[in-house]
């Protein structure tokens, strides 16, 4: 029995008296609400929609670009100006995201642009998973949102022998590092 618990049981005076009326009695409240607990109505969580995106069943059973374009496409239908300021930017060397495929296009070689679903906005997919995370990573910060989310959806789009060695339950072999012959060996 702790303490808390055995200071309480020394201030009850009626049988039956349970915790709370020992509290209330203490606090000299008569029935009703405590008057300094409100009712919180809790705020949704800050992209808590692309969160349920990531847990939706089948949603890890899509390909990663097909992933990746979801979750462009949830941040934006979120609010359609999430992804303005990140139109017509260089990730590296290529505009990533654009309102116009042409624009992606000019911009390198091997885009591959996609439309992002429920959208006018175009996507290069032709990216490596720790490319897509990157982008993702500074959307998500400039959108500011908690880290329950950035984990989900950096999660979401693992490395792809990361993925392979997860999926089958693999576990890296160690490798012994070659060995460096010197002078004195040849």
């Amino acid at each position: 029995m702790d303490e808390t618990h055995r200071a309480l049981l020394s201030q009850v005076e009626d049988f039956g008296e349970t915790a709370e009326t020992v509290i209330r009695r203490l606090l000299k409240l008569d029935g009703g609400t405590l008057p300094f607990v409100e009712e919180i109505n809790a705020a949704p969580l800050k992209g808590e929609s692309v969160l349920s995106l990531t847990r939706q069943n089948g949603f890890q059973d899509i390909t990663a670009k097909q992933r990746y374009l979801r979750i462009l496409a949830k941040i934006s239908e979120d609010d359609p100006e999430n992804l303005n300021p990140f139109l017509g930017k260089k990730f590296g060397k290529r505009i990533q995201l654009s309102g116009e495929k042409e624009e992606i296009e000019m911009s390198g070689k091997s885009t591959f642009p996609e439309q992002i679903p429920g959208t006018e906005l175009w996507a290069v997919t032709n990216l490596s998973n720790r490319s897509k995370r990157d982008i993702l990573s500074v959307i998500m910060r400039h959108l500011e949102y908690p880290s329950e989310v950035f984990e989900a959806v950096l999660g979401s789009l693992p490395d792809k022998m990361k993925g392979l060695m997860d999926t089958y339950g693999l576990i890296p072999q160690q490798t012994n590092p070659p060995r460096r012959l010197n002078k004195l060996q040849q």
